[in-house]
């Protein structure tokens, strides 16, 4: 089944189910997720991993590393990972990172991409361009209060097909977490009326139940960087059938094929340029009518990292 076809079978009754169905219990489920479930240290990277450097597990035997063999490390501890492990592997392997701000692609790790045992390196929060390197998605992260059971009543009871939304652009940033971000609201402000019905801007944060459902009856979504270059508000409003709005940069990749609006300068966002793009861009829907995202989804990035890692075996080692 493509993931075209797949995505286009599934309504929010269909991931309730197979949220059940989810035996091994990974956080967010069928959903792409930063959650870490401690217990049993479920996270959907990881689990695809023969090997684990973080916090919580330390289980690398370097003399046991095989050819292919993929590494998961906890992102904002790669340097470390490099210093203890990386020149003690005598195999060719493929490194994860995830679960931290920490960007991957600084010049520093230049010399470890073009190293011939590391064979292909898939990031969050990638800052640079490398054969080598591909960007994969932060996920999605309940408010520290809340579960994905919240995620799942919303999107099953308040999500409103793509037209049928009455707001056109959602504007819901948090200053804190990013310098830039109190010009961006700004701009908005100035740019779009205040008093403007089809543009929402909330400058404080409320509950994230309430925030869903202004996501699920939006059709844009302002999403500037936060601590990282991606952020969670992309992933969510992908959830419950929105368009993000993002700055170009090298998560490039990660949009290719999905409703994601990408712009050179926040200039580029107006009410002909939405509009333009929800008539141009959107041409495949689900059954409940919002936008496919296929790299939204679990099932892709397994799909894709074990078949890079089927080949990468059959062609390097």
């Amino acid at each position: 089944m493509s993931e075209a076809h797949f995505e286009s079978c599934i309504n929010e009754s269909e991931i309730i189910k197979q949220n059940n169905l989810n035996i091994s219990k990974i956080p967010g489920f069928p959903f792409i997720s930063n959650s870490f479930q401690k217990i049993g240290y479920a996270n959907f990277f990881r689990s695809l991993s023969n090997w684990q450097y973080s916090t919580e597990v330390d289980n690398i035997k370097v003399d046991e590393v095989k050819c292919g063999d993929i590494i998961f490390v906890t992102q904002h501890f790669v340097n470390y990972f490099w210093e203890i492990y990386h020149k003690k592997i005598k195999s060719k392997y493929i490194l994860i990172s995830h679960e931290s701000d920490y960007p991957a692609g600084y010049p520093w790790h230049q010399m470890y991409l073009d190293h011939k045992n590391i064979g292909y390196w898939f990031a969050q929060n990638v800052v640079a361009k490398h054969p080598k390197l591909e960007p994969i998605p932060i996920g999605i992260l309940p408010s520290p209060i809340e579960s994905f059971d919240t995620l799942y009543d919303t999107i099953k009871n308040n999500v409103v097909p793509y037209f049928s939304r009455t707001i056109l652009l959602y504007l819901n940033i948090s200053p804190g977490t990013n310098k830039n971000r109190t010009d961006t609201i700004q701009f908005f402000k100035t740019f779009f009326n205040e008093n403007s019905t089809k543009v929402i801007i909330d400058e404080s944060r409320i509950h994230w139940k309430h925030y869903l459902w202004k996501l699920g009856n939006s059709q844009f979504v302002l999403s500037p960087p936060g601590n990282g270059i991606d952020c969670f508000r992309t992933w969510e409003s992908l959830a419950m059938g929105a368009v993000p709005i993002v700055l170009k940069s090298e998560l490039q990749p990660l949009y290719d094929d999905m409703p994601v609006m990408v712009v050179n300068d926040w200039n580029e966002v107006t009410e002909e340029s939405m509009k333009n793009f929800s008539r141009n861009k959107l041409t495949e829907f689900d059954k409940d009518g919002v936008p496919l995202r296929p790299k939204l989804w679990v099932r892709y990035w397994i799909n894709r990292i074990s078949n890079f890692r089927s080949k990468f075996i059959k062609d390097s080692c």
